[in-house]
């Protein structure tokens, strides 16, 4: 379709790598929902970040309970920094007015709580702010920020993990075969053109049919069965290729088979207009 061997082969690849990662990252979202790792890890780094134990300053637990933190229906998922810092300000009674009363009481609140990050953040924004509430919230919602940047990167590595170990099963049950895959394309010129096909009609689709888009390619590279025979040697080899390649995610592979095409497409250049009268 594309006119190119190599290029077509690696398109066909590319789309293949895609189609497990778009599966696997529909089960592994799946998982995520069922057991609430994204509010457990937010929780947790809530804990973490305000140093959280059994006997739990009031203070502290007034900010965790606040309703801008904690929403009425239980269901943590996110928190913005704003609203966080909104939520301690209130709490420490910065609130109200912009005088320096409202200063001088946040000041006072700050040096009665218990020693721990959020003191210290505090009475360093405090220091800095001179006498204007806003300043402090502004440093306070910066914090949570830069806390919440560290806490997204070690969500994502959980989720690496879990999506390495669920592409392993599914390679090694399908046996998606990588190089096997990889030879098919090459010596079969009818399947570099349907995987050349499905990559473009993936593409001009956003790749947002995850179900049609798996079941189609899977076909389309002979897997149907799950456990059907366990892989070994060079097989085993190829299903581990695949499950790493799906631990880079859909958006890696999506993005990386639009990059070839357009390559292909460049490469090929456009078709000559025909002459008048011809």
């Amino acid at each position: 379709m594309f006119g190119s061997q190599v290029l077509e082969t690696a398109i066909g690849i590319a789309l293949f790598f895609l189609a497990v990662s778009l599966f696997v990252t529909a089960i592994q979202e799946f998982i995520a929902t069922a057991l609430k790792l994204r509010a457990n890890t937010l929780s947790s780094g809530i804990n973490e970040l305000l140093e959280q134990k059994k006997n739990l300053d009031p203070v502290i637990q007034a900010i965790v309970n606040h309703p801008r933190v904690s929403p009425l229906d239980g269901k943590l998922s996110y928190i913005s920094s704003t609203s966080f810092a909104a939520a301690t300000i209130h709490v420490l009674g910065g609130v109200g007015d912009a005088s320096k009363d409202a200063f001088n009481r946040l000041d006072i609140a700050v040096d009665n709580l218990p020693a721990g990050n959020l003191k210290s953040v505090l009475q360093l924004a405090v220091s800095r702010a001179q006498g204007d509430v806003t300043k402090v919230e502004q440093e306070v919602a910066t914090w949570f920020d830069e806390s919440m940047d560290r806490l997204s990167g070690r969500y994502k590595r959980y989720a690496g993990y879990l999506s390495l170990g669920l592409g392993a099963i599914l390679a090694v049950g399908m046996k998606l075969d990588a190089f096997a895959v990889g030879s098919a394309l090459w010596v079969s010129p009818v399947l570099r053109d349907q995987a050349a096909a499905a990559a473009a009609a993936a593409i001009e689709k956003g790749a947002t049919t995850t179900p049609a888009i798996t079941a189609d390619v899977l076909t389309m590279f002979g897997f149907q069965s799950f456990f059907a025979s366990f892989p070994c040697g060079m097989a085993l080899l190829g299903c581990l290729v695949t499950a790493f390649a799906v631990s880079l995610g859909a958006p890696f592979w999506f993005d990386f088979l639009q990059s070839i095409v357009k390559i292909n497409v460049r490469g090929t250049g456009d078709k000559p207009a025909k002459a008048d009268g011809s």
